[in-house]
Order: structure tokens, then sequence, then C-alpha cells
């Protein structure tokens, strides 16, 4: 049963998130569906994969870093 204990509610998630930053439900239901994010769709209902949520920060950090928005939202590389 320890999958279940890995496995968090959009609500619960988006309560969570809340204490540390503006991460509203509406954003994390955006974010679910984003390929790529930790998360299973069971009937009609959507969870978190809790111990993932990390790396999948993590893996998002490294492609922020090497690339940066001009002010019309595309983006090029930048060179460290």
């Amino acid at each position: 049963m320890e999958i279940i204990q890995n496995l968090m509610s959009v609500q619960d998630f988006a309560e969570l998130m809340s204490k540390n930053v503006a991460f509203g439900t509406n954003k994390i239901y955006g974010l679910v569906k984003e390929p790529g994010f930790p998360s299973i769709k069971i009937g009609g209902r959507y969870y978190i994969l809790v111990d993932k949520v990390n790396d999948w920060l993590e893996e998002k950090s490294q492609f922020v870093k090497g690339r940066a928005r001009d002010r019309k939202g595309s983006t090029t590389a930048v060179e460290e």
C-alpha cells in the first residue's frame, strides 16, 4: 500500500502548496494536464505523485536555467 501514501489529491496538494507559494487549485489542475508533470488520472480524478514532484521541479529548473525569455515571450538559449 506504499503507492497510495505517495498520492495526493489536487485539492490537498493545492492546500499544501498554498502555504509556501501562490498556487491555487486551478494552477494545479493546469499542471496535472502538462506533459511530464508527475500525476495520474484515476476515474475522473487527478492525483499527484508526491514523491516525484521534487524531481520534476529540479528538471524544470534546469531547463529554465538554460533558457531566457525575451520581451515577446519567445525563448532563447543563454550562455553561462
